[in-house]
């Protein structure tokens, strides 16, 4: 059976017992709440709640984690929505839907849990969230806004562990081996860490422990939100036991049906399938899934600065009607032009490969590119590239449905720093006032400032 044990902090870990069954979670309705200071500035982050030692680490707890690695897996409640309901507590507690706006087509990014009640969820198209929540609150998403309390929980995290590994803006993996001891136990480890992101930001997260980074992922989300679920090595065969195929992580639903088809419904019957059987279906592809069911995953957390650098930068849009009008096509590309670039100067790097992508109405797609002579980090380079590839490559005057841009070839901008000291060409001058409307972003928000064009993109 799961046990449900509260720490002295109160927050309630789940053990996984030896059934192989699992909980589904909480109702959605939880309400985030955050403890108000009027002593507090905002500045830098704050250092973990002080806490007691233990004289010693039980010899149950540490029998349970000797030879493994213990992997963490943070996933942040509704991370957009959240953030915009601390930002502004006029939102709390009601239904918030981050993504397309009502009236254009787009997607559910993220919901608040009050809206989830309703049934709307990531991935859902925004007509299909509003026919469900028609009194929700509509937003765009401010990518600015999540990243800077993104960064926040880095720089957080990191003060608990040097191994911290971003997974996405809204998750992490944290390998805490050889740490947790000081804490008394790897669930009092993390609860300290979730009390200090809650305290620090007022946000609650989800997480899961476990001997890989695979079995740290799927249990983090059996108990949403604000939960914590552990499972021990010698567990993991139960845990896996009984859950759907479509759980397992990296399953979608093309190879869940697949495996449907031949008589496979839960991880337990695919760790139980013949090997030669699920090569035959999926080719090696096959082999990995067999893996997976059986436990087995990869236990190195690399930290961030170890990463290699990015090969590429790309956004993309759906436009809210299929058109063929150019004025709304540049309107939107010079929109991407501005995101690709702030990201790319952000990141450091500059560019020599443009690549344009463009969706007809007819779903037919096409991707072009350019290898320019020399490196670009400006928006205008990169949108007159992206406008050049258009003009060139557009034969059919049929509607377009989407568009897209992304850069590579990249450099690291410090490569070219003493060649800009003896050059003043247009690029290094438009590289300018690009870095000055990233400051005045930095300030003032990512809608502070942008280019008049894009005005015209939802005409």
């Amino acid at each position: 059976m799961l046990q449900n044990n509260a720490g002295a902090n109160g927050v309630k870990s789940r053990h996984f017992g030896t059934n192989g069954s699992f909980g589904k979670g909480r109702q959605l309705t939880h309400v985030i709440q955050r403890e108000h200071s009027d002593k507090e500035t905002g500045e830098g982050i704050e250092p973990p709640p002080k806490r007691r030692l233990p004289r010693g680490v039980p010899d149950k707890v540490a029998a349970r984690w000797e030879g493994y690695k213990t992997i963490v897996h943070l996933d942040m409640d509704a991370f957009f929505a959240a953030v915009e309901q601390q930002h502004n507590p006029a939102l709390r507690n009601k239904p918030v839907i981050i993504g397309g706006l009502p009236g254009y087509r787009g997607v559910v990014s993220t919901c608040s849990y009050e809206a989830r009640v309703y049934g709307v969820k990531s991935g859902m198209p925004s007509a299909e969230a509003y026919r469900l929540c028609p009194h929700g609150i509509f937003m765009q998403t401010d990518g600015h806004k999540y990243t800077w309390v993104s960064v926040e929980i880095l720089s957080l995290l990191k003060q608990f562990s040097p191994t911290v590994e971003p997974f996405s803006i809204d998750e992490a993996f944290i390998d805490i081996s050889g740490i947790w001891q000081r804490y008394g136990s790897p669930a009092d480890m993390v609860n300290s860490i979730k009390d200090a992101i809650k305290g620090k930001t007022g946000l609650t997260c989800s997480a899961g422990i476990g001997p890989n980074k695979m079995i740290a992922k799927m249990s983090s989300g059996m108990d949403k939100p604000d939960g914590l679920t552990e499972v021990h090595p010698e567990r993991v065969p139960a845990f896996l036991e009984n859950l759907p195929v479509e759980a397992v992580w990296g399953i979608g639903k093309a190879t869940g049906k697949a495996l449907e088809k031949v008589g496979i419904d839960t991880v337990g019957e695919l760790a139980k399938t013949d090997r030669s059987l699920l090569k035959r279906l999926f080719g090696v592809a096959g082999l990995a899934l067999h893996e997976i069911a059986n436990g087995v995953g990869d236990t190195e957390v690399t930290p961030f600065y170890q990463k290699p650098n990015e090969k590429s930068i790309g956004h993309e849009t759906t436009l809210p009607k299929d058109t063929a009008s150019v004025e709304i096509l540049t309107a939107n590309l010079r929109m991407l032009s501005e995101r690709v670039g702030r990201r790319m100067r952000k990141s450091g790097f500059e560019a020599r490969r443009v690549t344009l992508k463009f969706r007809y109405a007819d779903f037919s797609t096409f991707t072009r590119a350019k290898t320019l002579s020399g490196y670009i980090r400006s928006d205008t380079a990169i949108f007159h590239q992206a406008m050049r590839l258009l003009k060139e490559n557009k034969q059919r005057t049929d509607s377009i449905r989407l568009v897209g841009i992304s850069v590579s070839k990249l450099r690291d901008t410090y490569n070219s720093f003493q060649e800009d000291l003896f050059r003043s060409s247009g690029e290094s001058k438009l590289s300018c006032i690009c870095e000055t409307m990233d400051k005045i972003k930095d300030s003032y928000g990512d809608n502070a400032i942008t280019y008049l064009s894009t005005m015209t993109r939802y005409v």
